[in-house]
């Protein structure tokens, strides 16, 4: 958002990347993000709905969330 540049590790490091590698894990990592992604409630990765204030509300809380499909 700045425009300074960095090195790949350092946005491994802030969670701006996944991680270097060859192509084979990158599609592994890949895999493994879209897995995480759909554990989470199925509303809860859209912005605006109950479910996703009750994602941020249980990460600040430092819980469990408890999705109910809104």
């Amino acid at each position: 958002m700045t425009g300074r540049r960095m090195f790949g590790a350092q946005a491994v490091a802030w969670g701006l990347a996944l991680g270097t590698g060859d192509s084979a894990s990158a599609l592994e990592a890949a895999r493994v993000l879209a897995g995480r992604i759909g554990d989470a409630g199925p509303v809860a990765v859209l912005y605006g709905t109950d479910d996703a204030r009750e994602g941020i509300a249980a990460f600040v809380a430092k819980r469990k969330p408890r999705f109910g499909g809104h």
